[in-house]
């Protein structure tokens, strides 16, 4: 049997992400094959990595090309630029390389991306990261989609700088999944913005607030307490009934309890508000 050859990765765009993904792959064994539009940032990686002067050169020899660029249109100028990903991929007289996509697009920006690549011979999975900060110390998580002959052929060289890879379903998925998960980390911010406004002006402290939080709930798991809970329920009959009208009296008195406290210290709170509607809506209160 012949010996198994270690794929060899290749990364355009080294800034945060791009450059950590590079320390990761360094710091498990690898060592990357980079370019950037910016010298001096793919200079600073000379000690652990191989840098060549265009997207190009990344694709004539890397077996899983990572993007990671900040929006639609640099991951087109990577990709169709004169010395683009693609002309290097052209160039190629073996296997056509795997193109990981870690830049967040709309879902119709990746699949526009997707067919680009597909007419030139190559594969495009997206894998978006979450945990940007922890990108030099193999702490990422990656999202995949795309189909599992791609997604597995790059595993070994994704792993080897992410801490989780997640493949979360067909080409698009991942993108999916990034959004969603990015849009609930966002509302949830503008929520605690709006109680820590609550928490101050009611002459309590914001620190207290935070340890609260912290301790009550460490692995955050009551953030998928409900889906747990209605997941439970019968689907009629008065076990559900009871259930649900135990949490309408919960949900209804706390989250009105939050309103009257931004009324009367005069807090604005609209995400609270479009929170309160949503919810109790959703469990037929008006």
């Amino acid at each position: 049997m012949p010996p198994v050859v270690a794929l060899s990765a290749g990364i355009v765009g080294v800034g945060m992400i791009g450059a950590g993904v590079a320390r990761s792959l360094h710091r498990s064994g690898r060592r990357a094959t980079v370019a950037d539009i910016s010298a001096e940032a793919a200079a600073a990686l000379t000690d652990i990595a191989d840098v060549v002067p265009a997207p190009a050169d990344v694709a004539r020899t890397a077996d899983v090309v990572h993007i990671a660029v900040v929006d639609y249109d640099q991951v087109l100028d990577v990709l169709e630029g004169e010395r683009g990903i693609l002309r290097g991929v052209a160039d190629r007289a073996g296997a056509a390389p795997v193109i990981a996509l870690l830049s967040t697009v709309s879902l119709e920006q990746f699949h526009d991306l997707r067919g680009r690549v597909a007419t030139a011979g190559a594969e495009l999975i997206d894998c978006p990261v979450a945990r940007g900060d922890l990108a030099d110390r193999n702490g990422m998580i990656a999202m995949a989609g795309g189909d599992t002959e791609p997604v597995e052929r790059a595993r070994p060289v994704i792993e080897a700088w992410a801490r989780t890879l997640i493949h979360c379903g067909p080409a698009g998925s991942g993108m999916v999944i990034k959004i969603a998960r990015n849009a609930i980390t966002f509302g949830m911010w503008s929520l605690l913005e709006e109680t820590s406004s609550l928490t101050r002006s009611a002459g309590a402290s914001e620190e207290a607030l935070f340890h609260t939080i912290r301790e009550s709930d460490p692995s955050g798991e009551l953030l998928f307490q409900w889906r747990q809970i209605s997941g439970s329920l019968p689907p009629s009959g008065p076990g559900r009934d009871r259930e649900l009208d135990r949490s309408r009296t919960i949900l209804s008195k706390d989250l009105g309890a939050a309103a009257g406290l931004g009324r009367d210290h005069g807090v604005a709170t609209p995400t609270l508000d479009a929170v309160r509607v949503s919810i109790l809506r959703e469990l037929g209160i008006g």
